[in-house]
């Protein structure tokens, strides 16, 4: 069985459903705690935007499987099963959710150390220059 835990913020009292966690918003400590419990991560984007978020960082940094419909590839900073990316929730393989998907088995891809992530970058550019 696969155990989902879903919180929902900004939904007016009239319109929460009974048996959905809504809150008012939760800290970044306790998001990291539901991080650290969780072996995946799913992050829905508004609107098609494609940019490397906070929880992709925090799926790299924590070795976690990392599901999203962002349109951005992503295939440079994650392993091969590390991520699933979507463009309709029908296409989700739930197989491998419900496989014993390890997050430690993996390493990462690439360093999120700050100092690590400037050199990254800069390794970036100067390629992209050379061109």
């Amino acid at each position: 069985g696969i155990k989902c835990k879903f919180i929902l913020t900004g939904v007016p009292k009239e319109k929460q459903i009974n048996g959905i966690d809504y809150s008012n918003g939760i800290s970044y400590k306790e998001n990291l705690q539901y991080v650290l419990k969780s072996k995946s991560i799913l992050e829905i984007m508004q609107g098609g935007s494609c940019d490397i978020t906070v929880r992709a960082r925090e799926a790299i940094a924590y070795r976690r499987l990392f599901i999203t419909n962002c349109k951005l590839d992503l295939v440079e900073y994650f392993n091969d099963k590390q991520l699933i990316q979507f463009d309709n929730v029908k296409d989700i393989n739930l197989k491998i959710l419900k496989d014993n998907f390890c997050p430690n088995d993996y390493d990462q891809k690439i360093d999120i150390n700050p100092l690590q992530r400037l050199y990254f970058i800069q390794e970036k550019l100067d390629t992209k220059n050379e061109k």
